[in-house]
């Protein structure tokens, strides 16, 4: 019996490891490649540990079978079909889906579980910072994909100063449903972030040139990462409070 509750415990731990080797591998043309399955056979022993921590009942594993079977063969027709010319809107794309599914996870607790996730100050800040980043980080590169596959032109008012106001004017109203998300978790302060964050990640990407898009996708990497670890304070998950970090960082 002690192995099998110590087993979810040293299933998280590889996951983290492998997904450290495979980051790390990255770094080079040669170690790419091996290192990329690395991180996938760490998200596949992650998603296996919480299943095994996790009791679903049999509606809730037909949910899980849907979404891996879906993900999985979305996934694989986007790998095969898309050329090495367009990895950048592709990596905009996986990025904006990583932000979507932190920004889901804290909209489920906060509608679906509000006595639980929300019950202590950490757990209210998280949700803020996982709804407030995944947002931004969602919109932010559907527009980067859009602009780098010739989708989307820049308007002529984000060339001027009003780009600013109409920014610092959502930001503000960000602030405003954080602020009054812990008091009112499943109400219209939860939803008034959730459009000023989106709104925000447009407002703040539409400027930025085609030949400046990489260094906003590698940001906006960033933030899917920060997201992940803000909704690992969620749910209580330690894996994705280290995976995110990890990539945030």
């Amino acid at each position: 019996m002690a192995g099998l509750e110590l087993l979810p415990a040293l299933i998280d731990l590889g996951a983290v490891l492998l997904l450290a080797l495979g980051i790390k591998g990255l770094s080079k043309v040669s170690t790419a490649r091996s290192a990329n399955g690395l991180a996938a056979l760490a998200m596949g022993l992650a998603v296996l540990g919480l299943l095994i921590q996790q009791p679903l009942s049999p509606q809730a594993w037909l949910w899980v079978a849907i979404g891996t079977g879906l993900g999985g063969v979305l996934g694989l027709i986007t790998a095969q079909r898309v050329p090495m010319t367009a990895m950048p809107e592709t990596v905009a794309l996986f990025n904006g889906c990583g932000g979507m599914a932190s920004l889901l996870v804290a909209l489920g607790v906060a509608l679906f579980s509000p006595g639980e996730g929300s019950s202590g100050l950490v757990e209210q800040i998280s949700i803020v910072i996982s709804v407030f980043v995944g947002a931004i980080t969602f919109s932010g590169s559907i527009v980067a994909m859009g602009k780098l596959q010739g989708w989307i032109d820049t308007p002529s008012w984000t060339q001027s100063s009003l780009r600013h106001a109409v920014n610092i004017g959502l930001a503000v109203a960000c602030l405003v449903g954080a602020i009054a998300l812990p008091g009112d978790m499943a109400g219209s302060p939860l939803w008034l972030l959730v459009v000023a964050s989106s709104l925000l990640g447009i407002g703040v990407t539409l400027p930025i040139g085609g030949a400046d898009m990489p260094v906003v996708i590698s940001l906006l990497n960033s933030y899917s990462g920060v997201a992940a670890a803000a909704a690992g304070f969620v749910v209580g998950s330690q894996l994705l409070i280290v995976a995110g970090a990890m990539v945030g960082a």
